[in-house]
């Protein structure tokens, strides 16, 4: 496997950060789980990925959406933050995991099922008209992600998505779900936090023990970009936010927001006399969102 190695080069790639908490959040078993594209909301879950809100970043309005397991991990939000797809995760008898879906319209305040409890969900996607859940076995699962009528005039989204599921990497497109593997297989490489670039061509991912890479959506041109960038998410086309931390084997030591680009720059940006862990981002609106290592909230406002 041929890996291309930016050559790293400390730089300011944004001209100021204002870093601000999120009024209404406080301390507590929180972190951040999503931020829709446009930038108004921020979903937000327990450190185990136990239930779900939607809160506001205009006024901190917070929305419950799920108090169940599962719910916060990879949720979906749509660009407007008024659907969300969401797990719920169940162990029968046999102790054995299984996964549901459901699609939420937060507008309307109605909750539907996409997909019953199951051992064999491949992967599913939002897009601005539906929600699709992808089986090993059967056909594609559809479900009609907005209860309003003005779903009429939405464009369909043919962006895939991308996850980390079983520590695996997944691109799920139409009723085809690829497993992919572009740094190999093997016991020791785990697949974590997979980011699709707002041009849905390239994902960012990370390799347990090795570092945040990127590579297109066949698994192939294998870009390496740093060790210390965990929870990888895309700013932009060429702009990678992930958290540098360090721990004393017990605890979070420290945590700082960094951003890195295709080419090799990177800029802290925020100041490691605070945790901040888990960064989602909106270049559209100029934000990243994190929260800390007490759980609460905070805003970065970017300045280009």
């Amino acid at each position: 496997m041929a890996v291309m190695m930016p050559t790293m080069m400390f730089g300011q790639l944004f001209r100021n950060v204002t870093v601000e908490k999120l009024d209404g959040t406080q301390p507590g078993d929180h972190k951040v789980a999503g931020l829709s594209r446009d930038g108004k909301y921020v979903l937000l879950t327990s450190m185990s990925g136990k239930g779900l809100e939607r809160i506001s970043l205009a006024d901190g309005k917070k929305v419950t959406i799920s108090e169940l397991d599962g719910a916060g991990i990879q949720p979906l939000l749509s660009h407007d933050g008024q659907v969300v797809v969401h797990c719920t995760d169940t162990f029968g008898e046999d102790h054995l995991r299984r996964t549901s879906l459901s699609v939420t319209d937060l507008a309307l305040g109605t909750t539907q099922a996409l997909a019953p409890p199951s051992r064999q969900l491949r992967g599913y996607r939002l897009t601005e008209t539906h929600a699709e859940a992808v089986m090993e076995e059967g056909p594609l699962v559809r479900r009609k992600a907005r209860q309003t009528a003005t779903d009429v005039a939405l464009e369909a989204d043919d962006r895939p998505a991308v996850m980390s599921r079983d520590l695996q990497l997944q691109v799920v497109q139409g009723e085809e779900t690829r497993t992919l593997s572009p740094n190999g297989e093997g016991e020791d490489v785990s697949y974590l936090w997979a980011s699709l670039s707002p041009d849905g061509q390239r994902i960012a991912y990370y390799v347990s023990n090795e570092g945040t890479y990127v590579c297109n959506l066949q698994g192939e041109d294998v870009q390496f970009i740093a060790h210390d960038c965990l929870a990888p998410q895309w700013y932009d086309d060429n702009t990678i936010v992930g958290m540098k931390e360090r721990d004393d084997d017990l605890f979070i030591a420290s945590s700082v927001i960094v951003a890195y680009t295709l080419d090799g720059c990177r800029q802290e940006l925020t100041d490691p006399s605070q945790v901040m862990l888990f960064p989602f981002c909106s270049s559209e609106a100029r934000r990243i969102v994190c929260s800390t290592g007490n759980g609460e909230v905070y805003v970065l406002k970017i300045e280009e």
